[in-house]
């Protein structure tokens, strides 16, 4: 009996996108003994959504499911795709609607899942530049992918190349936290918790998905806010996991304040790199300041809504 891998993508204005990934995902090599489907949650609610999905099923011959989900945020919509799965799938798998896998995306888990003792698989995400994308912002390895030693436990996943055991949601009462339903880092709980309960999380490096780095993404804006919105999230987190005790909120004060200082000191350079053509490295200097500014933030319990 073929086992079925169900693919989960959660979508929001990013119709040429999604098709791309559809696309992908329809050229994709699937190992003998499994079979696809895919759900789609569409938090835009959008009928020409709707209908590019239903027109890629026809013409593809592939299962595509398409739902609409109307309570707005990313945890909402990724708990949608849980709920919608169907009831026979084995392994059930996140990709973000921004991305394209390679054709032996799903070859490559199937090859860990038979080789390595886990639970969950996940893998490299590589940047696949606009043509009108900067070379400082090509140079300066913003978007660099994970790299990991082939079969290396992990202590959590992200949502955007990964594969799990179905039967986990059921078996650990799994769900995505509606508190990180507008910052973000829903994703890491998820699978942090998981390994928490025993789970197995493996790296598999060469199951790979490609992301479209958007040319509004090379700008010093965005990548400043990047790093503002990690480094905030990561620490609400961290101060959350320790009940924000005054051991929890010491630590984040002072790497904070170790981030602050190392741009203090390099920010006299910042523009000297700026004439001689080292953006990326005047940009990364400003990351050190984005970094710490997150975690004071996150002491006074701001949190940055990437997906308001």
């Amino acid at each position: 009996m073929q086992q079925l891998i169900t693919v989960c993508i959660a979508t929001y204005k990013r119709i040429l996108l999604l098709q791309q990934l559809l696309e992908s995902l329809a050229c994709m090599e699937i190992p003998v003994g499994y079979r696809l489907e895919i759900v789609i949650i569409d938090n835009e609610c959008s009928d020409e959504t709707k209908n590019a999905c239903r027109d890629f099923s026809a013409t593809s011959g592939m299962v595509v499911h398409y739902f609409a989900e109307e309570q707005k945020g990313i945890s909402y919509v990724r708990n949608r795709a849980l709920r919608e799965a169907s009831d026979e799938t084995t392994w059930l798998a996140f990709v973000d609607d921004d991305e394209v896998v390679d054709a032996g995306w799903l070859f490559e888990m199937h090859l860990a899942i038979s080789k390595y003792e886990g639970d969950v698989f996940t893998g490299p995400v590589y940047p696949k530049f606009n043509a009108a994308t900067q070379d400082w912002v090509k140079r300066g390895g913003f978007f660099a992918a994970a790299s990991e030693v082939d079969g290396a436990f992990k202590g959590s996943s992200a949502t955007n190349n990964v594969i799990f055991k179905y039967s986990l949601i059921e078996e650990f009462d799994m769900k995505f936290n509606l508190e990180y339903n507008l910052t973000g880092g829903e994703d890491y709980r998820f699978f942090k918790s998981i390994v928490k309960k025993g789970g197995k999380i493996r790296w598999v490096r060469n199951a790979v998905v490609y992301e479209h780095i958007s040319t509004d993404r090379g700008s010093v804006k965005w990548l400043f806010q990047r790093q503002f919105r990690l480094s905030n999230n990561s620490h609400l987190q961290y101060l959350k996991e320790h009940q924000k005790s005054v051991g929890s909120i010491f630590t984040v004060i002072l790497k904070s304040a170790g981030r602050t200082i190392e741009f203090l000191c390099l920010c006299l350079f910042i523009p000297f790199l700026w004439i001689l053509g080292r953006k990326e490295l005047a940009v990364k200097v400003l990351q050190f300041l984005a970094r710490g500014l997150g975690g004071f933030m996150a002491i006074a319990n701001y949190a940055y809504k990437e997906y308001k």
